[in-house]
């Protein structure tokens, strides 16, 4: 998978001892990588079949006790956890509010994976592609990279590692406070 590809080498082998948070976790590709490699990792999507597929999949593989399944949205992120690190890989063009949302992850960890579909233009901006009857419900956020980055120091993460993604019109970042 090409965005496991980006963060792999990235993310330390050992995670034993840790809490993640897989934030917009789908079918649980990352959560698997994660708890396999010893972290304690809460899989968290909005959509219930998701999280069924993750915890099928950690059951199969041995991992059911590293793994947490939950079914929410990032405003249903409790307030009083925190975690080592969050994941936020193919999520943030899906968000509602993306930069209220993006304050929401910040408020959980010091550190966070972000990758993105993005416009492709150099000026910070956020393209929306509005809902299709029939085809998507929620409107599609399509910020430039130089957006992301300064959405993510308007959180409060002060230094932001742009990976320079090579699959076209993606972005992906590691930002630390």
């Amino acid at each position: 998978m090409a965005r496991w590809e980006v963060f792999k080498d990235r993310i330390p082998e050992n995670l034993s001892g840790l809490r993640v948070l897989d934030i917009g976790s789908a079918d649980g590709f990352f959560t698997i990588e994660l708890a396999r490699r010893g972290a304690h990792v809460v899989a968290m999507d909005a959509y219930g079949k998701m999280i069924k597929r993750v915890e099928w999949a950690a059951r199969t593989l041995g991992l059911s006790d590293r793994v947490d399944g939950r079914v929410g949205f990032v405003d249903t992120l409790p307030v009083n956890e925190r975690y080592d690190f969050v994941l936020c890989l193919g999520l943030l063009y899906h968000l509602r509010h993306p930069l209220l949302d993006l304050e929401r992850i910040s408020g959980v960890s010091d550190l966070l994976y972000l990758e993105s579909a993005i416009d492709p233009g150099d000026k910070p901006y956020l393209w929306l592609k509005p809902p299709l009857k029939g085809v998507h419900d929620n409107p599609k956020w399509f910020p430039t990279a130089s957006c992301i980055e300064e959405m993510l120091k308007m959180v409060g993460f002060t230094r932001i590692e742009n990976l320079n993604d090579p699959t076209a019109n993606r972005a992906s970042f590691i930002a630390r406070r």
